[in-house]
């Protein structure tokens, strides 16, 4: 059976229990695992704004590498718990493609890996439009 290690990210402390939650991100991932015939041995939490997410914040280069080390891909439930600023989600698919990690999203059933750069360039963007009105205190 194929292991994967899930990653689930909240920004705020009213988004743990509400709306993405990590519970709701946590469920959709192994629901991922299972219908891909595995499952999920570890999830690891994350709290950090999106846009704050990056690479070299640590703890995704550490994720990454971990899971190389140990065989697993990694899952995520959707595109902008990876982050949502477009340039470090193309920053992240380069250093993901280059360590050779796997990372798939339950949301769209395919891996970022297997999204042609126009597919993946249009939902990064949309991410990024999505966040706009949190990031100006607009709601």
């Amino acid at each position: 059976m194929k292991k994967y290690k899930g990653l689930a990210r909240c920004s705020t402390i009213k988004q743990l229990n509400k709306g993405n939650s990590l519970n709701d991100q946590a469920e959709s991932i192994r629901n991922y695992a299972r219908k891909l015939g595995g499952e999920v041995s570890e999830i690891i939490q994350i709290q950090v704004s999106g846009s704050k997410m990056k690479l070299n914040s640590g703890v995704l280069q550490k994720v990454f590498l971990s899971s190389k080390e140990e065989g697993f891909e990694l899952i995520l439930s959707k595109l902008d718990r990876l982050s949502r600023d477009e340039f470090s989600l193309h920053q992240i698919k380069k250093v993901a493609n280059e360590i050779g990690v796997q990372i798939h999203l339950a949301g769209l059933g395919k891996t970022i890996q297997e999204m042609s750069s126009i597919e993946f360039s249009i939902l990064a963007m949309l991410d990024a439009l999505a966040a706009m009105p949190f990031q100006l205190r607009l709601i």
